[in-house]
C-alpha cells in the first residue's frame, strides 16, 4: 500500500496532540515532518512537548521550531488558561511523559525545513495552528514551494460564526495572524478549510466522554487520545483538530461543502474574519457539514488499539 505523505504544522494545543496521535495510528499515513508555531502553546514549550511526546512513543520524526511572533504584532492570543495548560501538558499528567528541554542554537530556518520536507512526493500539509510558518515559507520560496504542495487541510476560519469573543466573527487560528492567513489563502494551493461550521458537528459531549472513560486502550497513542478526552476541562468544546485530521483521512464523510476563494479581513472589529468570495479560479473548499457519527465511531475504534 502506498502511504500518504503528510507534513504537520501545529501550535501543540491539546486537540493538536490528539490529531497527531490519530494520524500515527493510521498505517497508511507517513508523517514527513512536524513544525511548531506559537498559538495555544508557546513555540518553545510546544516544541519541547512535541519532542517529549515523540520520545514517550519511541518515535523519531523530523521536527523543527518555528515562529513565535505573527506577521503583524497586535497582542492577540488564546485565553491564558488554555496557554498555561497546553504549555504544561496538564491533560497528560497521568502518563509517564518525561519533560526535558532542547537547545535551539543550531537550528536552521523553519522556512528551509518546511520547504525540504514538503517538496518531496507531493505532500499534503495538515495545518492545525496559526499560519505564520506556512506564510513565511510561501513568501521565501514562492511557486517553487507552492507547486509541490498537494493540498493544505487546515483547521481554521468560520463562515457563519467564529469562536473569538466578544464579536464571535473570527476563529482563533486565523485571528492570531490574519496577514499570514491571507498569504496562504492567496497562494493558489488547493485548500480544504475545516472551520467552526464543520467542527460544530463534533462537539465534546458528556455521553461521548463517558463512553471513552470506560475504555482501556493498550497502545500509547490511543492512551494519549483517551487522556486528553477525559481530562478536558473546557480546554476545547469541539474536537477541532481531531475532526480535521479525520477529514484528511476520510473526506467521504463530508456532507456539505462550498467551493470559493477566501478573503481575510485585516482591520477593525472583523479582523480575522474569513469571507467567501466567488472566483473564476477558486482554490478553497470550505467544509460546512459532516456526518458526526462516523467521527465518534472512529474515536471509539482507536480505544481498542
Amino acid at each position: 500500500m502506498k502511504k500518504q505523505n503528510i507534513f504537520i504544522d501545529t501550535d501543540m494545543g491539546n486537540d493538536d496532540i490528539m490529531a497527531i496521535a490519530q494520524l500515527l495510528l493510521y498505517p497508511s499515513i507517513n508523517i514527513t515532518g512536524i513544525s511548531v508555531v506559537n498559538g495555544v502553546a508557546t513555540k518553545t514549550s510546544g516544541y519541547n512537548n512535541l519532542l517529549n511526546i515523540l520520545n514517550y512513543l519511541q518515535l523519531s520524526i523530523p521536527s523543527q521550531i518555528g515562529y513565535q511572533k505573527p506577521m503583524k504584532q497586535t497582542g492577540a492570543s488564546f485565553p491564558s488558561r488554555d496557554i498555561e495548560r497546553a504549555n504544561n501538558l496538564t491533560l497528560l499528567e497521568n502518563l509517564s511523559i518525561k519533560k526535558t528541554s532542547k537547545n535551539y542554537s543550531s537550528f536552521r530556518l523553519i522556512e528551509d525545513f518546511i520547504y525540504q520536507k514538503v517538496s518531496q512526493n507531493q505532500t499534503t500539509i495538515l495545518a492545525l495552528g496559526p499560519l505564520t510558518n506556512l506564510a513565511k515559507t510561501t513568501q521565501k520560496f514562492g511557486k517553487e514551494f507552492t507547486k509541490n504542495v498537494k493540498q493544505i487541510v487546515m483547521m481554521g476560519g468560520a463562515i457563519k460564526k467564529g469562536n473569538v469573543a466578544p464579536n464571535f466573527i473570527a476563529e482563533y487560528n486565523i485571528f492570531l495572524d490574519p496577514e499570514a492567513a491571507q498569504i496562504v489563502f492567496s497562494s493558489g494551493i488547493p485548500i480544504l478549510m475545516v472551520g467552526i461550521d464543520a467542527t460544530n458537528f463534533a462537539k465534546v459531549t458528556k455521553k461521548f466522554v463517558n463512553e471513552i472513560r470506560r475504555t482501556q486502550p493498550s497502545d500509547k497513542k490511543a492512551k494519549i487520545i483517551k487522556e486528553i478526552i477525559v481530562n478536558n476541562d473546557n480546554d476545547f468544546s469541539a474536537f477541532y483538530d481531531p475532526l480535521t485530521a479525520y477529514i484528511l483521512k476520510n473526506p467521504t464523510f463530508i456532507t456539505k461543502q462550498m467551493e470559493c476563494s477566501i478573503k481575510v479581513s485585516l482591520k477593525g472589529k472583523s479582523r480575522g474574519q474569513t469571507i467567501p468570495v466567488v472566483s473564476k479560479n477558486p482554490n478553497v473548499n470550505v467544509i460546512l457539514a459532516v456526518n458526526p457519527t462516523k467521527f465518534y465511531n472512529q474515536m471509539k475504534e482507536f480505544m481498542v488499539k
